[in-house]
């Protein structure tokens, strides 16, 4: 009778026979299918050649033929094609199914000596291969895509075996027999005991679930969204210092470049536009807040082990034979028969025994499948169900142990799904196609794509679970699947796996937790690869069912544990994401169960408590330093980063790179205000200060950012001492800065500059001046420093209403000073200004010594009691003010105003 079956992959059909019927074929496309009957209860699908439009057909319309909307006419297969072993099965048993469209594209090339043919795929290209017949040979493509082997591999480079194409289907004719027996009994083969071994290989397995996430260190994690490494962002400086922009570079200025800018105010008066040099704002694992939001580090991808070389298959002599098939008994016969003989080579492990074995193996194997043939085409088969069952069994377990893991699989499931529930071997049948796909599975680990034997064994596990509901290793079968998956990072259907242990059992704490784990991870996953936040109601699904696991955990066992941290961990960053602070930072402290305080790295000095690795305790103690920021408790967060600093064996440059994002961002936050009062700034000096120390840990370019950003922040000051504590900050840290070993020497006059300013408007003006004169002394032709010399003594003559200062002021210092005062300013300027080099700063710098120069004799003279005296001064300044007005554009002039203001104060003193 002729049957028609389709490809699931290519959709091709064909036309089949009965004795194809329980045979692992091989599609044109390459798909390797196993056919088999339809079911009297399942849909067949059906997919049309010509548009690819799917449909479901009841299992009565096999053989029938169907009318596409396309025009075309579909026939309904009779037979079913499945693959045993696909490598792009779709787990449509989870929300989000495995994506296999990322697949590389299997090609044929052959070996250029032998010609024996391999398949390979693009990552393969430029890999030196070793064929069977032993010649090398590289994989290359050349200009048009072409794929193909070249012997050119060279023998330095290192061999890997090539997998080849399946083996080549092999189809069997035989002649009709009858079935004179039925198996007498439905327990024997319970009795043999083979499924215990099978069902060793699944659950002997250590169920690592918390594995590298939480101890042991992190060597199997490829890819970890953490880094100690710290973007450098060039300083945006404030318009008083140009040359802070270019700190560390090769086109900064030279020391002794005369900087002629100067501001207008003692403040800077911009925000600094870039973050702290050395703080990373893009830093996928830093707990650093942005706008308010807890960025939750990414999830580790575990590197796949090295794949496990594949037992050697035993070779099955089929052999095409029309005589009478081997009756029932003879099978059984032959089973014992091998299994004696695979006792005594186990205990002599002598190479003849073995091999006999070996023989003895295929052949029973052979002869068992010419019976398994026979007894499924009889018209009488589905009265020997049970025989044909028992059959299989055998073949499943043979298969097994020749190292056929696919036929083995195949045999096992059709037992499990067809046989009687009641019987022992059914379910054991079972077990023996899980350890077969799973030691698939171990062969291709290395290959994050191929994960088929990882779906095949989640559809015979709910197939167990269906036919078997109260199975006690059922649960233990789970969390081995959901181990699995985790492994290859497949953390959807990995939790899946791990929510179908049931409550009451053993496992249900491990599984809730590790599914709570997993979810998380798939969450972050997926929010980093969307670019869009995590949802409330992942938030809320991922809460609770690590919540239910914690609390069933801690029920049993008080004591914190590997596990409880892990939940506690992941609790604490789903709070935190959510923009709950103090709930997350419950989940991390307390009196009981405190995680921060029982957990150790290796090697770093405290042995006692739960060891946990490097990435895990930073994880742990980012989400309390995140959670402590987050809720204002800037202390707190201190602390946290001083005990990550312990825990960890940071230096203290660590710490220090650490802490400095809690400045930073404590900084930011201030100049959001509207205003800011001395409770706000004290706290600031509190969390600040310990940076204010000769041998500071932060680069020059930090501690100059921190300066500015207090300079900014004096200017939401309540009032006139709060700003000037500001300032008197500001000016400490340039301090430090300047003082630093690894201070650029081509931005000194600048930072010098600022730091002037900066003292000057802290309400100190003679440690001003001592600064300026230090550096004047050296480099007196700085006319910015001569400037600010000038003002400073201006400043301290006004507010001592002494004339002598005011004298010094437009005169100099005198005594071997190196301050020059307005009057040599001006008369140093005003030729600059007009030759061919001179510049706007010249202009703007004169225009500013002309005017306080014209305001100081002012003051000189109203301080004067002899009129007489001060008449001639005051004339001068008059005619000076009117030629200055009088050569200005009467157009807006920043300076007009002021200079006319000064000129009416003259002439009403006249």
């Amino acid at each position: 009778m002729t049957r028609v079956g389709q490809c699931p992959v290519c959709h091709s059909t064909y036309e089949l026979g009965e004795d194809d019927i329980g045979h692992v074929l091989e599609c044109d496309c390459g798909a390797v299918l196993f056919a088999c009957h339809t079911s009297e209860n399942a849909p067949i699908e059906v997919v049309c050649g010509s548009c690819k439009a799917e449909y479901e057909a009841d299992p009565g319309d096999a053989g029938e033929q169907l009318d596409c909307d396309c025009g075309q006419s579909v026939v309904v297969p009779s037979v079913v094609l499945r693959q045993p072993l696909s490598a792009d099965s779709e787990s449509a048993w989870v929300e989000n199914a495995v994506d296999d469209s990322a697949k590389p594209i299997d090609v044929a090339v052959v070996c250029p000596d032998c010609g024996v043919e391999y398949e390979v795929t693009l990552d393969d290209v430029g890999q030196a291969c070793q064929c069977q017949c032993g010649c090398e040979f590289m994989i290359v493509m050349d200009e048009s895509g072409m794929i193909s082997a070249d012997n050119v591999a060279s023998p330095e480079l290192s061999s890997r075996p090539v997998v080849t194409t399946s083996d080549e289907s092999k189809s069997q004719s035989h002649s009709s027999a009858e079935l004179h027996r039925t198996r007498n009994g439905a327990s024997w083969v319970s009795r043999i005991g083979i499924a215990s071994v099978a069902l060793l290989l699944i659950v002997s397995i250590v169920m690592f679930v918390f594995r590298d996430q939480i101890a042991g260190g992190d060597s199997s994690e490829q890819a970890i969204a953490e880094s100690s490494d710290r973007e450098i962002v060039a300083l945006s400086a404030a318009r008083d210092i140009p040359e802070l922009s270019a700190i560390g570079s090769d086109d900064s200025p030279h020391e002794g470049t005369t900087t002629t800018d100067a501001a207008d105010t003692l403040l800077a008066s911009a925000v600094p536009a870039a973050p702290a040099p050395g703080v990373n704002q893009q830093s996928e694992s830093s707990s650093d807040l942005v706008e308010g939001v807890y960025r939750v580090p990414l999830p580790p991808i575990y590197a796949l082990p090295t794949p496990r070389q594949g037992r050697p298959a035993i070779t099955i002599p089929f052999n095409e034979s029309s005589g009478k098939p081997p009756t029932y008994e003879e099978v059984f016969q032959a089973y014992q028969e091998t299994v004696t003989l695979k006792k005594a080579a186990d205990k002599s492990k002598s190479a003849a025994d073995v091999e006999s074995y070996h023989q003895k193996l295929g052949s029973t194997i052979a002869e068992m499948h010419r019976f398994h043939e026979f007894a499924i085409l009889q018209s009488d088969a589905e009265s020997n169900v049970a025989t044909i069952n028992s059959v299989r069994y055998l073949l499943a377990y043979l298969y097994f142990t020749a190292g056929r893991l696919a036929e083995a699989a195949v045999m096992g499931e059709a037992v499990a799904r067809w046989g009687e529930k009641e019987e022992p071997s059914t379910h054991e049948a079972a077990m023996i196609a899980l350890a077969a796909m799973q030691e698939a599975s171990e062969t291709h680990w290395g290959l994050a794509e191929r994960v088929g034997e990882l779906a095949q064994m989640q559809r015979l596990t709910l197939l167990i679970a269906s036919r078997w509901p109260v199975d006690p290793q059922l649960d233990l079968i789970w969390m081995n699947l959901g181990f699995l998956y985790e492994a290859f990072n497949y953390p959807q259907q990995a939790g899946a796996a791990y929510l179908k242990v049931k409550d009451g059992s053993e496992q249900y704490a491990a599984a809730q937790i590790a599914a709570g784990n997993a979810l998380w991870a798939a969450a972050r996953r997926k929010a980093s690869e969307d670019g869009k936040p995590i949802d409330d109601e992942t938030h809320a699904a991922t809460r609770e069912i690590l919540s239910r696991g914690l609390a069933a955990l801690e029920e049993s066992v008080t004591a914190i544990s590997i596990e409880s941290i892990s939940a506690r961990l992941s609790l604490a960053q789903i709070e935190l994401n959510s923009g709950h602070p103090r709930k997350a930072e419950s989940w991390l402290t307390g009196t009981e169960n405190s995680v921060v305080d029982s957990i150790y790295v290796s090697g770093r000095g405290r042995s006692d408590g739960i060891e946990v690795s490097e990435v895990t305790a930073r994880h742990i103690f980012d989400a309390l330093f995140a959670a402590r920021r987050q809720a204002g408790d800037q202390q707190g967060a201190q602390d946290a980063a001083a005990k990550m600093a312990r825990v960890l064996g940071w230096s203290p440059e660590e710490l220090a790179s650490k802490t400095l994002t809690l400045v930073t961002g404590a900084l930011r936050r201030a100049q959001t205000q509207s205003t800011l009062d001395d409770d706000d700034v004290a706290g600031l000096i509190e969390l600040s200060q310990p940076f204010l120390n000769e041998g500071s840990e932060l680069t020059p370019a930090n501690l100059m950012w921190i300066g500015e950003a207090w300079s900014q922040i004096g200017l939401i000051a309540s009032d006139e001492s709060v700003a000037q504590q500001c300032a008197a900050q500001a000016a400490a840290f340039y301090r430090v800065a300047i003082t630093h070993d690894d201070f650029p020497p081509s931005s000194l006059q600048s930072a010098r500059l600022r730091s002037v300013q900066l003292l000057r408007a802290s309400g100190d003006p003679v440690a001003a001046l001592e600064m300026t004169e230090q550096v004047l002394t050296e480099t007196p032709n700085v006319f910015a420093l001569q400037v600010e010399a000038a003002e400073t003594l201006q400043q301290l003559g006004i507010e001592s209403n002494e004339s002598s200062q005011l004298v010094a002021a437009v005169d100099g210092k005198g005594g071997g000073s190196p301050v020059w005062g307005w009057g040599k300013l001006v008369t140093t300027l005003h030729p600059l200004r007009w030759s061919e080099s001179g510049t706007e700063a010249h202009a703007e710098l004169l225009i500013r010594s002309q005017y306080n120069l014209a305001k100081c004799r002012v003051m000189i003279a109203k301080t004067s009691s002899d009129k007489e005296t001060m008449r001639p001064i005051l004339s001068d300044v008059h005619r000076m003010l009117r030629t200055l007005l009088s050569t200005m554009d009467s157009g807006d002039h920043p300076w007009r105003d002021r200079l006319e203001q000064l000129s009416v104060e003259v002439e009403q003193l006249l």
